[in-house]
């Protein structure tokens, strides 16, 4: 096994947007799965229009997918946050629970005044978990960042003190976040994407929290530096051992041709280009959202691909490691 393929082996598994396909699809080495591992839910559902922007992670032997969902009637667009879990990570089934955050409903007016969506989960030290998602309020117009906790991945609690790291990524326009608490040193760490500093130039942005404590300083690396030829619209990092392991999802042409990238680092800088190869989507009229999990056989991409209606479902694709780069 190159070590390539033994890094990627042992990647744990990960926290970081229809139309189905007649039989599997094999687009190079990955393999794209006939049916959409996610569709939105009948009509009236509350997700009966999107589903998108997957956050999938392995709990034991369970596979787990926080979503958002949308549903489209007369009021607009309403979002909020569900789950559904799978066996396999190729057929999923949705919670009964779901929608796990709701839109809050103003008491005075009995309107829906924020929706909740792009969630991030990862599993603590103590088996809770911790979601971070964005709150549009619909009324301001404004979106924040906040924290939610939760004992079982399913009841979640939301008034947990807001932290000054979270604003200050509402101030950068930070969007693509991702979570993963490491044991060895026990820490959190989050990378996002932010829009900081003039025009539209983004950063692969990071930060560190050490167990019950404050957040480091966030370090910067502008996404050109890391991808020269597409502008990086969604990323994940997953510390693997002594290296990280990226992908992220590039525009290309004005964003008319989208393509998910894979590579690896020592440092978290200097980033090679190992691992699954491109990923090319084809079928759709845009795609979105980003969920790796690196498994002993290979790696399962999510993504989201929207419709010419605006409709949203999620689908997912394979590459074994068998198709992986070697290490140069």
């Amino acid at each position: 096994m190159t070590t390539c393929a033994r890094l990627f082996a042992v990647a744990p598994a990960v926290v970081v947007l229809g139309l189905s396909a007649p039989a599997r699809c094999e687009t190079g080495a990955w393999q794209v799965e006939a049916a959409p591992a996610l569709a939105p839910g009948p009509l009236g559902d509350w997700d009966d229009f999107r589903v998108s922007h997957p956050c999938v992670l392995r709990v034991g032997s369970q596979w787990r997918m926080y979503y958002e969902g949308a549903r489209l009637d007369e009021n607009g667009l309403t979002a909020g946050i569900g789950l559904a879990t799978s066996t396999d990570g190729v057929h999923w089934q949705k919670s009964p629970q779901n929608p796990l955050l709701r839109p809050d409903v103003s008491p005075e007016t009995e309107e829906q005044s924020a929706r909740a969506r792009s969630p991030a989960v990862c599993q603590l030290a103590d088996g809770s978990f911790l979601m971070l998602c964005l709150d549009d309020n619909l009324s301001s117009g404004d979106a924040v960042l906040r924290f939610a906790h939760s004992a079982d991945g399913i009841h979640w609690d939301t008034s947990t003190e807001r932290e000054p790291l979270l604003a200050r990524m509402d101030q950068e326009m930070s969007f693509s976040a991702s979570l993963f608490r490491q044991s060895d040193p026990p820490r959190l760490q989050i990378w996002y994407l932010d829009a900081a500093g003039d025009g539209d130039r983004r950063s692969l942005a990071h930060a560190v929290r050490m167990e019950a404590g404050k957040w480091s300083d966030v370090v910067r690396q502008p996404a050109q530096d890391i991808d020269a030829d597409g502008s990086i619209e969604r990323a994940q990092v997953v510390p693997s051992g002594d290296y990280y392991l990226l992908c992220y999802m590039a525009t290309k042409d004005s964003g008319e041709n989208v393509v998910y990238r894979f590579r690896v680092s020592p440092n978290a800088r200097s980033w090679l280009a190992q691992g699954p190869p491109d990923f090319v989507p084809a079928g759709a009229e845009s795609y979105g959202g980003l969920a790796v999990v690196y498994t002993a056989e290979g790696a399962r991409l999510f993504y989201y691909e929207e419709r010419e209606d605006g409709s949203r479902q999620i689908r997912t694709a394979f590459c074994p490691k068998s198709a992986y780069r070697a290490t140069p």
